[in-house]
């Protein structure tokens, strides 16, 4: 991953994106910056608020400088990353930034994507303005075709309630 400072993390609600950030990643014995974008969301967000409109967007973009600013990779994720940072991306280089995509694959069938079927039927959607912003995102713009890299994660085995 020589060159690349930036790596863009998204996927849907619940995919796996802040496990997968949990810890650093160590490359070229430097710990990366990991980023959340919930971080940037206040305590409370009225439902009919989109996603975006929610984030605090100048504590982002401060944030995203300040670890641009470091020798160590940063990986910025969330529901939805690109909109927000993509104008910070152009000062960065194309060279050294990388798109990457996180699918939730269904635990019994792990070539199926769980969450597909749902993202592409505006009848499935949740209610809320909130989340029904970050489907819509991911719907009409297809992040999962425009990344560099898709990484699938087969999501953990449900534990059943034993019953006496």
């Amino acid at each position: 991953m020589q060159g690349i400072k930036l790596v863009i993390l998204e996927g849907l609600t619940a995919s796996g994106k802040t496990t997968l950030t949990k810890q650093p990643f160590t490359l070229d014995g430097r710990p990366s910056t990991n980023i959340e974008m919930d971080d940037f969301l206040p305590p409370r967000v009225p439902d009919a608020t989109p996603y975006l409109a929610a984030i605090d967007r100048s504590a982002m973009l401060e944030e995203i400088e300040k670890a641009l600013r470091e020798p160590s990779l940063t990986i910025l994720q969330g529901a939805i990353v690109w909109p927000e940072v993509e104008p910070v991306t152009v000062r960065v280089g194309v060279n050294g930034v990388r798109r990457v995509y996180l699918k939730r694959m269904a635990h019994l069938l792990p070539d199926f994507w769980a969450d597909e079927d749902f993202i592409l039927d505006p009848e499935w959607w949740p209610p809320t303005g909130f989340h029904r912003s970050i489907y819509r995102y991911h719907a009409e713009q297809r992040p999962w075709l425009k990344c560099d890299l898709i990484i699938e994660r087969i999501e953990e085995r449900h534990a059943f309630a034993e019953v006496n």
